[in-house]
C-alpha cells in the first residue's frame, strides 16, 4: 500500500487555502477603509470641538494641518492626531494654511475652507462654511 496524497486531494487543499487567503486579504482592506473613514469623521468632530471652544471661551483657536496629521491646543491642552496609512490630507491650495476659528466660531478665511482627504480609492471633502463656520463632509 502506497502512502501519499492523490493529485485531486492536493488540488482541493490548495483551492481551499487560496480561498481562505483571498477572504482574509479582502477583510484587511475593509478594515483599512473603515479606519480611514473614521479618521475623517474624527477630524470633523475635532474641528467642531475647536469651534465650540473658540465660541465658549471667546478666543481664537488654530488647527494646524499637515499631509499626515493635525493638531490643536485648547487652553494649554494639546491634541495631536495622526492619520492612518493610506489617508492623506490635501488642502485647497498647495501650501498648508492653518484653520483658525474666530471668537464667533467662524473661519478666519472669509471664503470658507475646503479640505480633501484622499485614499487610493476615494476622496472625502470637508468644508467649513464661510459665514457660520459649520463643518460638513461632502
Amino acid at each position: 500500500m502506497k502512502r501519499g496524497f492523490t493529485l485531486i486531494e492536493l488540488v482541493v487543499v490548495l483551492g481551499i487555502v487560496v480561498i481562505l487567503f483571498s477572504v482574509g486579504l479582502s477583510s484587511i482592506r475593509g478594515v483599512n477603509s473603515y479606519k480611514q473613514k473614521i479618521a475623517v469623521k474624527n477630524f470633523i468632530a475635532d474641528l467642531n470641538v475647536a469651534r465650540g471652544f473658540a465660541i465658549s471661551n471667546n478666543s481664537e483657536i488654530t488647527v494646524k494641518i499637515t499631509p499626515t496629521s493635525y493638531e490643536y491646543d485648547l487652553n494649554g491642552e494639546k491634541f495631536f492626531k495622526e492619520l492612518p496609512n493610506g489617508l492623506e490630507l490635501v488642502p485647497e491650495t498647495k501650501d498648508f494654511k492653518d484653520i483658525v476659528f474666530t471668537r464667533r466660531g467662524v473661519s478666519s478665511n472669509e471664503a470658507g475652507r475646503t479640505i480633501d482627504f484622499r485614499t487610493d480609492k476615494k476622496t472625502y471633502t470637508v468644508t467649513i462654511a464661510p459665514v457660520t463656520g459649520k463643518v460638513r463632509i461632502k
